[in-house]
């Protein structure tokens, strides 16, 4: 079956088992197959249509569209439409206003709708869905699944078996991995996803995500959130407001909440924990477990198999060891803790403390209490009220 209806029409057919309907007013057309069906409606449109096995329909106005393909279904509907389809065991669906695609697969499935949206999808084993109002998008993969809506939106998704979906209204998305899961929802948000046998979530408002890793888990939530995520066997959770932190690490587990919290956290073997509001909080270390949370609170905590844990209200706390347990809680506290070999526990309201040593055992209790323990081998016990306590010593033992 072969039908041409034209009015200033220009068209050029040539067929082998070809069924083609042309309709347009101001159209150019050229149709060439073996096995294909191929309608064309339009007005000031211009098509070209070759393939083997081809199925195509194309209707719009001021469209240009170029599909080229074995085994391709292709559909595109548009109004200022350019639209590019290019494939073996292609599926393309193309509707637009404004909209600029480009398709190019092997055994790729492709929908790409949008106004103002200008999309790139190439692919093997490829499946992609785009949707968007003012929306960048660039989608290249091998056996890659990908989700991008949005409303000013750029997108950037680059992989290798790649799970993707990427959601938001004035969001900047870049999304790169082999064996990569990654969820962006944003408003306002900038993300940046790089992996290898990555599990990435990030949700926000105003926020900014950077995540790189290897075998790495990463959830990232926030309200104006600046988080950066590095680590290979890394599981991250960051969830805040007026959140800046980074994290950094080989066979790291990090939980980061907060309100103006502002955290770094660099380990290998570090399990860190770190919750607050108007926190500041940087904790490095080799075998590290770290617990940190807080009002109003400043923490430094470095270590090489350190177990740690610095609870307080208008706290300021800095702790540094090699073997070290350190247990840290108190209301307008400034404590310090450096040690090797050393066990410290230290509580207080309107408390300054500072604890060093070499296989030290300390614990310091007070109310308004300044104390300075300094000792090798020294086990001391300071409690008080209005006190002002300072120990030396070595191979010592004290209680006051």
């Amino acid at each position: 079956m072969l039908e041409m209806r034209y009015r200033h029409l220009e068209t050029e057919v040539h067929r082998i088992g070809l069924e083609a309907v042309v309709h347009g007013i101001g159209l150019e057309a050229e149709v060439h197959g073996i096995g294909l069906e191929a309608e064309v409606h339009g007005i000031g449109l211009e098509a070209e249509v070759h393939g083997i096995g081809l199925e195509t329909e194309e209707h719009g106005i001021g469209l240009e569209a170029e599909v080229h393909g074995i085994g391709l279904e292709a559909e595109v509907h548009g109004i200022g439409l350019e639209a590019e389809v290019h494939g073996i065991g292609l599926e393309a669906e193309v509707h637009g206003i404004g909209l600029e695609a480009e398709v190019h697969g092997i055994g790729l499935e492709a929908e790409v709708h949008g106004i103002g949206l200008e999309a790139v999808v190439h692919g093997i084993g490829l499946m992609a869905e785009v949707h968007g109002i003012g929306l960048e998008a660039e989608v290249h993969g091998i056996g890659l699944e990908t989700e991008v809506h949005g409303i000013g939106l750029e997108a950037e998704v680059h992989g290798i078996g790649l799970e993707a979906e990427v959601h938001g209204i004035g969001l900047e998305a870049e999304v790169h991995g082999i064996g990569l899961e990654a969820e962006v929802h944003g408003i306002g948000l900038k993300a940046e996803v790089h992996g290898i046998g990555l599990e990435a979530e990030v949700h926000g408002i105003g926020l900014e995500a950077e995540v790189h890793g290897i075998g790495l888990e990463a959830v990232v939530h926030g309200i104006g959130l600046m988080a950066e995520v590095h680590g290979i066997g890394l599981e991250a959770e960051v969830h805040g407001i007026g959140l800046e932190t980074e994290v950094h690490g080989i066979g790291l587990e990090a939980e980061v909440h907060g309100i103006g919290l502002e955290t770094e956290e660099h380990g290998i073997g570090l399990e860190a924990e770190v919750h607050g509001i108007g926190l500041e909080a940087e904790v490095h270390g080799i075998g590290l477990e770290a617990e940190v949370h807080g009002i109003g609170l400043e923490a430094e905590v470095h270590g090489i198999g350190l177990e740690t844990e610095v609870h307080g209200i208008g706290l300021e706390a800095e702790v540094h060891g090699i073997g070290l347990e350190a247990e840290v809680h108190g209301i307008g506290l400034e404590t310090e803790v450096h040690g090797i070999d050393l066990e410290a526990e230290v509580h207080g309201i309107g408390l300054e403390a500072e604890v060093h040593g070499i296989g030290l055992e300390a614990e310091v209790h007070g109310i308004d209490l300044e104390a300075e323990v300094h000792g090798i081998g020294l086990e001391a016990e300071v409690h008080g009220i209005g006190l002002e306590a300072e120990v030396h010593g070595i191979g010592l033992e004290l209680r006051q």
